[in-house]
């Protein structure tokens, strides 16, 4: 991931440069992941709009989970939008327009890439994370369940799924 945060590969973009961005599926989520934007004023507006929509304080609730709370998809999903969307919006500050040409997204990923494609706006995208988590979350409820991720070099001699859930636990990836 690219701290857009510091100086980065960002400055001092030419026009000519086209970049694609690409959105993360569940399972990127990180305690601490809304920290960041604590003190950024235009994010704290959008945060403002999608807790509206939502009805409650997300950027909060998110910004100050812990572990446990943000492996449930009722809440990582709208989480890791709402991040990759600030990002985003980050990202829009340092490019000129012209740079960005596409975005494609992941699983939960879509729903971002859809939103920067201006299918529909940012709070009706994290109002969608948050159905999908809700969903997702009751049905993980339901049935013991568990999940997998892998990420770096690919041995599939260690690779083990994450111990299952039982039923009204938060299905939470081993990272």
């Amino acid at each position: 991931m690219i701290s857009l945060t510091s100086k980065s590969m960002t400055d001092n973009v030419p026009d000519k440069v086209r970049i694609g961005v690409f959105f993360c599926g569940q399972g990127d989520q990180r305690v601490g992941m809304l920290k960041e934007f604590g003190e950024y004023l235009v994010s704290r507006k959008t945060a403002d709009r999608i807790n509206e929509r939502c009805g409650f304080d997300i950027f909060n609730m998110c910004k100050d989970a812990n572990k446990e709370i943000l492996g449930r998809s009722d809440v990582c999903q709208p989480a890791t939008v709402m991040h990759s969307l600030l990002l985003f919006q980050k990202l829009k500050e340092k490019l000129s327009e012209s740079n960005i040409v596409f975005s494609a997204g992941y699983s939960l990923g879509e729903i971002p890439a859809m939103a920067v494609a201006g299918l529909f706006d940012i709070s009706d995208a994290v109002y969608l994370a948050y159905k999908r988590g809700i969903f997702m979350q009751c049905a993980c409820d339901m049935q013991e369940s568990g999940m997998l991720k892998v990420t770096g070099d690919l041995d599939l001699d260690v690779i083990k799924p994450t111990q299952p859930n039982t039923p009204n636990t938060p299905n939470t990836p081993n990272t």
